[in-house]
Formats: structure tokens, sequence, C-alpha cells
């Protein structure tokens, strides 16, 4: 893959270290902490990717981005159930015991007031 940087940093206490950035992927316990540093990264536009655990977190993220000027703001769940691979009846698993995982997107729109 070209024209692509990758960034290890604690963004809640050094900020991001780029700017204009088309995207940013956060993976952390406090994404909320990180999103008022996006402002300074992202170009208007530009989008952003979070995983998050919970459902706590998912409330404190929603609401950064909102106060942070982001829009399209989306959330989504992830579960994980095995397939039952058995012929002429492969089909989902009838017991589950499964992983969630949210993953949130959200457009930067510094335009909006």
């Amino acid at each position: 893959m070209t024209n692509i940087e990758y960034h290890c940093v604690d963004v809640v206490e050094q900020g991001f270290q780029v700017k204009n950035a088309d995207v940013a992927i956060l993976d952390m316990g406090t994404p909320w902490l990180a999103i008022p540093h996006l402002s300074h990264a992202l170009k208007p536009n530009g989008m952003i990717g979070v995983f998050i655990p919970t459902f706590n977190q998912i409330e404190k993220t929603y609401e950064a981005l909102q106060n942070n000027h982001f829009d399209l703001i989306k959330g989504i769940e992830l579960l994980e159930r095995e397939i039952q691979l058995k012929p002429g009846a492969i089909r989902p698993n009838t017991r589950m015991i499964g992983h969630t995982g949210y993953l949130m997107f959200a457009r930067f729109a510094p335009y909006l007031s």
C-alpha cells in the first residue's frame, strides 16, 4: 500500500502528529478524549473509525463526536457466530457463545455550527 502513514503516540497527551489526514482509526479505551484533537489532524470531510467494546464507551464517544463537529455518525455492533458445516444443512450454529464489539464511523464537518 502506498500513501499511508502509521503513527503510534499517546494522542490524549500529545495530540495527533499529522495535519490534513483523510482518516483516523482509533482503538483505545477512551476515544472520546482523543476526538477533540482531531480538529487539528483531519481535513474537512475526513473520516474517523473507532473500535469500542462497551455501550458506555459508545455513549461517551457519540457525545464527543457531536460536540466536535462530526456528522454522519453511525454505530454498528459486531457479532461472531460459528457456522455449522454439515453437508445439506449448512447454517448458523443453534447455540451461540458470542463475542461482541462495536464500530463507530463519522465525518469531520468543521463547517457545521
